[in-house]
């Protein structure tokens, strides 16, 4: 995983059992959205949006924002408050919503067990450049998020965020409209999660629109092939056969070699 002068991780990775629906990723051009409500976290996703936006507005504190700010924010929040049609239509719009998890580590010893089915499987490394769904209108529909880790209210980074020093160069009426902020709370309602799963490093793809499914990407999205060090003969077989079309000739293949000394491994070429 490599990030780029401008904040852009150029790398990232999905581990996967050598399973049908692992193959069909690179057979199909595909990635599946899934539901939040198919997560595997019982916890992720599932905050009731109208009680946990109620209680972070409550704590929310002013006092550190801009003072040429604050009329603006108390403006946009009171708006939330007033109107409960707004409330229930950030709960739709997380209903609404589907993501593609992602890890920035492609060398991550527990998700290689976990989600390689236990190194017999392999990592997808995928560049971001080439994965796009589109309106007719021409907006993106799937929107890169980074997962924060947090043990305090999933909302209160976002309202954070509003009055730090990230945003003090845009004004205030240009980012905080109520149809802005409401999006924010959206978005960040399916890219927080509790601080124990942080070893993942989990980076997230969110199709605001349309729901779960399969979405097609370029070929020129996958990047990379790592096998684990436990894949059976026949599914390596079955993967580098498959590579070896013309349209795969960019991917760059690895495999998992375990150290006979120590507990860890490491990533080669092919």
């Amino acid at each position: 995983m490599i990030m780029t002068t401008d904040g852009i991780y150029n790398t990232l990775y999905k581990y996967r059992a050598c399973n049908q629906n692992a193959i069909s990723i690179l057979e199909n051009h595909e990635l599946y959205f899934s539901s939040p409500k198919n997560l595997n976290d019982p916890y992720d996703c599932q905050i009731d949006v109208i009680t946990t936006l109620n209680e972070a507005l409550a704590e929310f504190d002013l006092s550190n924002a801009p003072i040429y700010r604050r009329d603006t924010i108390i403006e946009a929040i009171n708006e939330i408050k007033r109107d409960s049609k707004i409330v229930h239509k950030i709960q739709e719009r997380v209903n609404n919503q589907a993501i593609c998890s992602f890890s920035l580590l492609r060398d991550n010893a527990l998700m290689w067990a976990h989600y390689a089915d236990s190194h017999r499987g392999f990592c997808i490394g995928f560049n971001p450049q080439y994965t796009h769904e589109y309106t007719k209108e021409g907006f993106d529909k799937i929107i890169p998020q980074q997962v924060i880790y947090t043990d305090r209210n999933p909302f209160s980074p976002v309202l954070d965020m509003i009055v730090s020093t990230t945003f003090s160069s845009i004004p205030p009426k240009k980012y905080l409209s109520t149809e802005a902020l409401y999006k924010s709370i959206a978005l960040s309602a399916v890219s927080t999660k509790s601080l124990p799963w942080s070893y993942e490093k989990e980076f997230r793809y969110v199709r605001v629109q349309d729901g779960s499914g399969c979405v097609k990407i370029s070929p020129l999205a996958i990047s990379e092939l790592i096998m684990g060090c436990n894949m059976t003969d026949a599914d390596r077989k079955k993967l580098l056969n498959l590579l070896s079309k013309k349209m795969w000739k960019h991917v760059r293949l690895c495999e998992v070699k375990k150290s006979t000394t120590r507990f860890t491994f490491e990533i080669v070429d092919l």
